[in-house]
Formats: structure tokens, sequence, C-alpha cells
């Protein structure tokens, strides 16, 4: 009794822990991303607020590209639209997606990884 006791909670934290990012996908072909019915893009316009509730995505930068669902490339001009091309705004009014960044892979919607080539950038 004792065995399935443990067994049931077991289930439960791992969903309460684990399964709480099931409501995002990311669609390839798009370049962009789905999260509570809403969808963002994965280029263009960023700004990065340091308050999580404001924020559209949750971000973990990971040093593996490997294990990443994003290249992204930061760039220069805010003309440029290509999958995983970034450009950092300072104005949250003119961003296409507010992010925040977690130092916890767990609670990130999405793992990115700094690219240095921008031909890289994009959906893996």
């Amino acid at each position: 009794m004792k065995r399935i006791i443990m067994a049931i909670c077991l289930m439960l934290m791992s969903v309460l822990c684990f399964g709480s990012n099931n409501n995002v996908k990311i669609n390839k072909e798009e370049c962009c991303i789905n999260k509570n019915g809403k969808t963002f893009p994965l280029h263009g316009k960023v700004y990065i607020t340091n308050y999580k509730s404001e924020a559209d995505l949750i971000i973990y930068i990971t040093n593996y590209k490997s294990e990443a669902d994003l290249l992204f490339y930061m760039t220069e001009w805010k003309s440029e639209n290509n999958c995983g091309l970034f450009y950092l705004t300072q104005y949250k009014s003119e961003a296409d997606v507010i992010i925040y960044y977690t130092n916890y892979k767990s609670e990130a919607d999405l793992l990115i990884y700094k690219t240095d080539y921008k031909s890289e950038a994009g959906v893996k």
C-alpha cells in the first residue's frame, strides 16, 4: 500500500513540476511559437523584461547548440526579419515579443542558443 501511495505522489509531483509548459508549440514553417492560444514570432524586435509576469516568453540560454530549440543571432537592423534574427529594442511598445531570461531550464518556454553566424539562425 505504501508503494502505491508513493508512486501516485511521485506521478503527481512530476506532472506539477514538468508539465507546466505543455501549452507551448513551436511552428518551424512559420517561425513562431504558440503559447496559451497566442502566437509570437521567433524573429524581429525583442524587448527584455526583468519581470516574468509581463513576458510573452520565458527563455533559457543554453551553452549547447544541440539542446536548443532556436539558434538566434542579434542583428543591428530593425528591418531584418528572417527566422532567428532578433533586434534588441529599448522600448517595450515597439517590440514584437517581450522575453524574460530565466536561470532554470525547467521553467523556460524556449531553449535558445546564440550563434555567431547569421546563416545558422532559425528553428531547429
